[in-house]
């Protein structure tokens, strides 16, 4: 009833749908590129929390401490030398986001190619407890200073993850462009991937892993 409340009946239908074939191991996502004039100002946090950019090796002390920082995502991470926005309160790691300049993992047997000139941004984390300081949103901010080269980024959401897909107005200048389809489904335990003609128009899919053939995007 609350996400028919929040979401309206169609949306809450679908909610459900697609929460089910997820189990089956069914995903289906949008792939939305950010626009470079989003989350350009500085967001004053509280007392006590910093946003900074980290190298790798700063994050070593806590793996396997935090949440979704395990040790073989880290490994995964320092291979592609994949950047990240740190956020601490005083000494505690209270979240984190990750960014990548060229292909990388999605998935158990999945990665993503990133295009030429594009960052993705994935893997991003804040601890429930300091969840009212606006982190994510500054972290936004954080890696477009510390990584101006990445011109435009990109990223995907499942299609019936509302509580993204329906936060906060954006002005017009500010607001993403949806640039297709991307995702899997599973047979026989096999992760099968597929993308739309707009997303492979901006060269963004899903590839096997280990899977090294070149690929054009025209």
């Amino acid at each position: 009833m609350r996400r028919q409340r929040d979401w309206g009946i169609r949306r809450a239908l679908y909610w459900y749908l697609m929460t089910r074939l997820a189990r089956l191991g069914v995903r289906v996502n949008y792939v939305f590129v950010a626009s470079p004039l989003a989350n350009r100002d500085y967001i004053e946090l509280p007392d006590g929390y910093v946003n900074r950019a980290v190298s790798l090796e700063e994050l070593a002390p806590f793996v396997d401490k935090v949440d979704g920082l395990d040790a073989a995502f880290f490994a995964l991470a320092v291979a592609h030398d994949d950047w990240c926005i740190a956020s601490f309160f005083h000494d505690q790691l209270v979240g984190y986001s990750f960014l990548s300049h060229s292909r990388t993992l999605a998935s158990k047997q999945l990665d993503i190619i990133v295009p030429d000139g594009f960052s993705y941004s994935y893997k991003s984390w804040t601890d429930p407890e300091h969840r009212l300081a606006r982190l994510s949103s500054s972290r936004l901010y954080h890696s477009n200073i510390a990584f101006p080269d990445s011109k435009r980024s990109f990223y995907y959401v499942e299609t019936h993850n509302y509580a993204s897909l329906l936060r906060g107005y954006r002005p017009l200048s500010q607001r993403r462009i949806h640039a297709g389809y991307i995702g899997w489904f599973t047979w026989f335990g096999r992760q099968i991937p597929f993308a739309s003609r707009r997303a492979l128009w901006l060269g963004v899919e899903f590839v096997p892993r280990g899977e090294t053939r070149e690929r054009y995007y025209a």
